[in-house]
């Protein structure tokens, strides 16, 4: 297992989220599809999904946690911006009243928003948590997919997840797809 100083992570998380950088909300969500100049949206989706790979096949928890949430908090902001009509009122919600929002909303579902709020709560733990280590029994079975052969349980609920919020809101791809 690999060990992080803290600090390493808790300025990339709040770098991630805006608060150190005096960015607009929406500037930081957006950077790494602004960062690619001459490329399309979907081949930046191509590059997030190679780097969480990445950081699944490296066995690193911790940055996997972190990368993982990044890239489902990127497709919560765009859900939001694709399905309300004052997007820009929530900008500046935090994740967790993002996620309470496309809840109350229903466009997601329940086990979704338990789903992701767990590992959104993971993702803070792993932050801000100096020698972080998930314990993988913690993690709900009824979030695991069956039969992913010697895949860790993380990476198969990171996997699940992530593949699941993509899949059950085809107007996320169709963003990416233009």
């Amino acid at each position: 297992m690999v060990t992080f100083l803290q600090r390493t992570f808790t300025s990339l998380v709040h770098a991630h989220a805006g608060r150190t950088q005096g960015l607009p909300a929406d500037a930081v969500a957006n950077a790494p599809l602004k960062a690619t100049l001459g490329k399309t949206k979907m081949d930046t989706m191509q590059d997030f999904t190679k780097g969480i790979t990445d950081f699944l096949q490296a066995n690193n928890d911790r940055a996997a946690l972190i990368f993982s949430f990044s890239m489902l908090e990127q497709f919560i902001g765009d859900l939001i911006k694709i399905k309300c009509k004052h997007s820009r009122a929530y900008e500046n919600f935090s994740a967790f009243h993002k996620i309470s929002l496309l809840h109350e909303l229903d466009l997601i579902s329940e086990q979704e928003y338990e789903s992701i709020n767990w590992l959104r709560e993971k993702r803070n733990d792993a932050a801000h948590q100096p020698g972080y280590s998930l314990d993988e029994s913690t993690i709900p079975a009824r979030w695991l997919m069956k039969d992913m052969g010697e895949m860790s349980a993380l990476n198969n609920y990171l996997i699940t997840t992530i593949g699941g919020f993509w899949n059950a809101h085809p107007e996320i791809r169709r963003h990416y797809q233009e």
